[in-house]
């Protein structure tokens, strides 16, 4: 067994005791190892976290001289309640004769809402139990975090002339500028399925990151919002739009519509270069070694030409607001058009929205570890990105400033 192994060996076992003795487990390592074999070793270790009753996984740092790199994991046990175990999760960097960094362990918080959204609560059809159940978890989470939240109550009427009733949940943090960039994700299910690609997962990662942004200073305001039935005509979206006037329009800068980003192949973002926040994420990922493909809101049309009423972007683009839209899919596969998330031997002709197979545990077997992978880059992408003050804005169009 070579030293990379040996090492990553002796990680994970660490690691591990930590989920047995509910303790702090620290592992440091410092330049006293060849860092190469320490890189590489430290990539294959895992941080083994219990979250809700599942486990989650989190690839530790990679790291270069000089640094010092340390994981701390620590489980709580709540004694004498029921309630399930808190898990907290940083990373430790420090520089040779320089303060010690702090930096959080991304992904951890946003797996914990989705095994509470898709597994817990699971189906969340408008106007159901599960629906309403969903309502109050988000609202509370973000109360937890520190936000006031509006709940924004709409009517609707379904294809079969059934009259509903829904709601967006929605939190801001307020920036040093008072013009907005609205986040969005649907938290509504259909199908047979619970929902966890599309879209608890989406709505994890919009939670986790009002979570990291709450005490962080941000160049604009941010308004997270968690819309209700995007699966009946988009009706919570247009709801909020419709609420909208001149002036709110006007303080937009833009709006980021997250759907459905666990189960698909590829990462896409959609929306025209020269867009501020369609070129902040693309500034960030690149940054961050996070691999997003581009395509322009163009590609988003129906055959016709005409645009596609499909998703939480679209009253958006119809009332003037610049968006960007990231979803998780693969346009190399079926009829290449975006619609067939992974290979066609797998879920339903290759997909798993709104059909049986859309549960974390179906995604988990048939693609091992890409749900912690998306929910650790994605959240990690959204909190530099919204922090960032790499960019200005004029208009919509930006111009980068290396930092």
């Amino acid at each position: 067994m070579n030293i990379q192994n040996k090492i990553a060996l002796i990680c994970t076992f660490l690691l591990f005791t930590v989920i047995l003795s509910g303790t702090i487990c620290t592992v440091s390592a410092t330049q006293d190892l060849q860092f190469k074999s320490l890189n590489n070793a430290l990539t294959k270790s895992v941080t083994i976290v219990h979250t809700l009753s599942k486990t989650s996984v989190i690839t530790s740092p990679v790291v270069t001289p000089p640094f010092h790199v340390t994981v701390n994991v620590t489980r709580t046990r709540n004694s004498g309640s029921s309630k399930t175990p808190t898990v907290k999760a940083s990373q430790t960097i420090k520089k040779k004769n320089s303060p010690t960094i702090v930096e959080p362990t991304f992904g951890v918080i946003a797996n914990e809402h989705l095994d509470a959204l898709a597994d817990i609560i699971g189906s969340r059809i408008v106007g159901s139990d599960g629906e309403r159940k969903a309502t109050e978890y988000i609202k509370s989470e973000f109360e937890k975090a520190g936000y006031t939240v509006r709940v924004q109550p709409f009517g609707l009427t379904t294809e079969d002339d059934e009259n509903l009733n829904s709601q967006n949940i929605i939190a801001v943090k307020p920036g040093k500028s008072s013009d907005e960039i609205i986040i969005g994700a649907h938290y509504d299910s259909t199908g047979p399925g619970k929902g966890a690609d599309d879209n608890a997962a989406s709505v994890g990662i919009l939670l986790e990151i009002a979570q990291q942004l709450k005490d962080k200073e941000t160049p604009y305001t941010i308004r997270f919002i968690a819309f209700g039935s995007e699966e009946e005509d988009l009706n919570g979206s247009h709801s909020f739009v419709d609420s909208m006037n001149a002036s709110a329009i006007k303080k937009t800068i833009g709006m980021i519509n997250l759907d459905s980003l666990v189960a698909g192949d590829n990462l896409y973002l959609y929306g025209d270069k020269g867009i501020y926040v369609r070129d902040l994420i693309v500034n960030t990922a690149k940054e961050e070694g996070i691999t997003i493909e581009t395509k322009t809101a163009k590609d988003l049309d129906d055959p016709d030409g005409t645009p596609c009423d499909c998703a939480d972007y679209t009253p958006f683009q119809e009332a003037g607001i610049p968006f960007a839209f990231l979803e998780a899919t693969d346009w190399n596969l079926g009829d290449m058009d975006g619609l067939t998330q992974f290979d066609t031997s797998l879920g339903e002709d290759g997909v798993s929205r709104h059909t049986q197979y859309d549960t974390i545990e179906y995604l988990n077997s048939v693609f091992p570890g890409r749900i912690n992978e998306r929910l650790t880059e994605l959240t990690k992408l959204f909190t530099y990105a919204l922090t960032s003050s790499g960019a200005k804005k004029s208009g919509t169009q930006v111009d980068f400033i290396n930092i």
